[in-house]
């Protein structure tokens, strides 16, 4: 079975199975890639059978996800429809959203990433759990906010709330161009704090998204937060990720998910 990272946090939550998948355990590619995603030049046949890996070993599925498009929408994962159940392959019929939640066991949801940060969320004395796809703009536009606020609206409560951040792309590998920090400093001038000079390109900056993410949590009251630190540009042999990809002229680049469900009875 393919490996999954977990978080301490999540793991000690009864009730809750979670994982982050890598790029290692799958039939993709020719090179034994777990390719999660059906967009790209992957084959349906390959991608149905790395999610069937997957959820073999989270044990629990199948995976629910939803057509990510750097939004800030969130769907429950009852509103979804029955095509995500009987041909997850076919994008176009999936909502167009950036994040899910439950309160349903069995539900297996998924958010797919490739440097962006696949957040995990579950309360801790409730059985609830959400997920939501964090690129800077989802994340500064307020994907973060929306899943809280959905979560809560179900009768959830912030510090309650335990949240896990995946393998993302880190500040030191983060470079931006120089128009780029206003869109975080137009929310606050204390975001200054995540960037720092780059030290390849005169005016370019490193953002620190992770950092940025755990702040906004933070400031929602989420009662805790557990980074698990691992770089998705640096660590090209373990992860995918989108700016290797493109660095090194890769015809393609698949990615990966973050999961999370409440246990089914028969678990």
């Amino acid at each position: 079975m393919p490996p999954l990272l977990t978080s301490p946090a999540l793991t000690q939550i009864e009730g809750v199975v979670h994982g982050f998948s890598t790029r290692q355990g799958g039939v993709s590619f020719g090179q034994d890639a777990l390719n999660l995603s059906y967009r790209g030049d992957d084959t349906v046949r390959n991608v149905a059978e790395n999610r069937r890996r997957v959820a073999q070993a989270l044990g629990e599925g199948p995976i629910l996800s939803v057509h990510q498009v750097h939004g800030t929408k969130i769907v429950s994962a009852k509103d979804l429809p029955p095509s995500v159940w009987s041909a997850p392959e076919d994008i176009q019929a999936l909502p167009e959203a950036d994040g899910l939640w439950s309160n349903v066991p069995g539900h297996c949801l998924g958010v797919m990433a490739a440097d962006c940060c696949p957040v995990l969320i579950a309360d801790k004395r409730s059985a609830r759990i959400g997920a939501a796809h964090a690129g800077w703009k989802g994340a500064v536009s307020g994907v973060l906010d929306n899943l809280v606020a959905a979560l809560c609206a179900a009768g959830s409560k912030p510090q309650d709330l335990v949240a896990a951040l995946g393998p993302t792309i880190a500040w030191d590998s983060y470079e931006v161009g120089p128009d780029f920090p206003q869109q975080v400093l137009a929310q606050s001038s204390v975001n200054q704090r995540f960037f720092k000079p780059s030290p390849q390109r005169n005016g370019h900056h490193l953002f620190n998204l992770p950092g940025y993410i755990e702040s906004q949590l933070s400031a929602l009251g989420v009662g805790l937060v557990d980074n698990l630190g691992q770089d998705t540009l640096s660590q090209a042999d373990r992860f995918f990720s989108y700016r290797h990809a493109r660095q090194n002229n890769l015809p393609d680049f698949g990615r990966m998910m973050g999961l999370i469900a409440l246990t089914s009875p028969s678990s």
